[in-house]
């Protein structure tokens, strides 16, 4: 992120992701144990999106209301999908523009595939 100062200069600050135990506390906060067996997979899920929140926080309400807090059978359920994002994501790390576009793309679908299991009640 580009910053304005003193209206002549630009400083630039990356902006990143929570760190993998900044994620693990969002997990708790939504009422899921970080146990030494959920560790693993909840920093997994945390690294294959870089520590996004909006997306920790949907996979959280995830986790909670359609597996009732049980990680394991999450991961059983998504695990592939984790590792194909992860791996189509080290592909484009080379270009740093590349990068942010397909994780912004990752994001933008696991949202929207939330979103899609909601009742149409829910969504209004």
């Amino acid at each position: 992120m580009a910053v304005l100062k003193d209206r002549k200069f630009w400083h630039w600050a990356e902006l990143k992701g929570l760190l993998s135990s900044e994620c693990l506390d969002l997990f708790a906060k939504h009422g899921i144990s970080a146990s030494e067996e959920n560790t693993l997979t909840l920093s997994k899920i945390g690294q294959a999106y870089e520590g996004h929140p909006l997306v920790l926080q949907v996979i959280a309400g995830e986790i909670c209301e359609d597996f009732d807090g049980n990680v394991t059978q999450y991961w059983e359920r998504y695990g592939d999908e984790f590792e194909q994002v992860a791996r189509k994501l080290e592909a484009k790390r080379v270009d740093s523009f590349l990068y942010n576009q397909e994780l912004k793309e990752r994001v933008r679908e696991r949202v929207e595939e939330s979103l899609k299991r909601l009742s149409s009640d829910e969504r209004s």
